[in-house]
């Protein structure tokens, strides 16, 4: 899929100059292994019917598009990470807000990529890919199916061309669609370094979601068809409010998330973490709340999948046949500021 990398050249002089302001921050919410499973539990919570069809195969490949914004991207050049990094996370203090009081006019909140990358822009992120998956699949509803198997394969066709690049935005939509269920990528005290618990932050997300057996994604079906949250999975509110809900949910569950982590010693300065058990007897106490907050993002992202559908013109998708796999999709640069 080609992205276009909308406004790039108006910002990249901006960001080039902070790209030392992005810190070690950007860890990778829930690691691979878990936006893997977040992305995959979601194919199965879809509710369209030919939606859910078409989803039932694709969960590895969803998986892998999940991941994309932690794994081929941050390896491309500097200017691109830097404007990538601060997407992940929301930090309104920064800007002098709260999370309920931050506008949903991006151009209100930031005033230039110095800003942008304090404050980040993990709901606007995920609003540009919804926008966009939207948008392909309008032109895949009017675009006319393969008539043989050759134009099945053929990537031109406008067909398979838009169902392509719709599933592409969808996936790495999922990615953002996870991190806001981490708490740390919800507040400046992104390490629980100022309360003594440092290194929380890769220490719950991964270490502790690499304890999960072999059933981890069915855990997270389950925790999400448990929830109830009108806020959250009402397709009728746009994405930036629904955003807003889940991270004001998950921001103030770092504090529960402290009360469990009984470190055998504190962190004491920025480059000490906190000194821990080992994963198999400290991270049992956080099963639960990390298979809450899992499936809080698969059921969301399965409910935007539902609303882009829709809004789309439901697309016939038993007719794509392709057999293109999205290894490496171009790098997005943000569009919204």
């Amino acid at each position: 899929m080609m992205f276009s990398s909308l406004k790039f050249s108006q910002i990249l002089g901006l960001v080039v100059s902070c790209v030392g302001l992005v810190s070690a921050r950007e860890a990778a919410a829930w690691g691979p292994r878990g936006h893997h499973s977040i992305c995959e539990a979601a194919t199965f919570l879809v509710k369209d019917e030919a939606l859910r069809s078409f989803m039932a195969g694709l969960g590895p490949r969803m998986g892998h598009l999940c991941n994309i914004p932690d794994s081929h991207w941050r390896s491309l050049q500097q200017d691109h990470t830097a404007l990538g990094n601060p997407t992940h996370f929301i930090n309104p203090e920064n800007a002098g807000k709260t999370l309920s009081d931050v506008s949903a006019d991006y151009k209100k909140v930031v005033k230039d990529a110095e800003m942008a990358s304090k404050v980040g822009s993990i709901w606007w992120r995920t609003k540009q890919f919804f926008d966009r998956a939207v948008k392909s699949g309008k032109e895949a509803t009017k675009a006319a199916p393969p008539k043989n198997v050759i134009e099945e394969q053929d990537e031109t066709h406008s067909y398979n061309k838009a169902i392509y690049e719709m599933v592409v935005e969808m996936g790495v939509m999922g990615h953002f669609v996870g991190d806001v269920s981490m708490p740390y990528h919800n507040r400046v005290d992104y390490d629980g370094r100022a309360s003594g618990h440092g290194g929380i932050h890769s220490f719950y997300e991964e270490i502790c979601m690499n304890t999960f057996g072999p059933e981890l994604t069915l855990l997270i079906v389950q925790s999400a068809t448990e929830l109830k949250d009108a806020v959250l999975f009402d397709s009728s509110g746009d994405v930036i409010r629904r955003m807003r809900a889940m991270s004001e949910k998950a921001a103030p569950e770092a504090l529960q998330i402290e009360s469990l982590d009984l470190v055998l010693e504190p962190s004491s300065s920025e480059r000490r973490n906190a000194l821990r058990k080992s994963p198999s007897e400290a991270c049992p106490v956080f099963r639960g709340l990390i298979l809450v907050q899992a499936g809080r993002s698969a059921r969301l992202l399965a409910s935007f999948w539902d609303e882009i559908y829709k809004k789309a013109g439901r697309p016939k998708l038993e007719t794509y046949k392709s057999y293109r796999y999205p290894f490496k999709p171009d790098f997005l640069a943000p569009d919204y500021f």
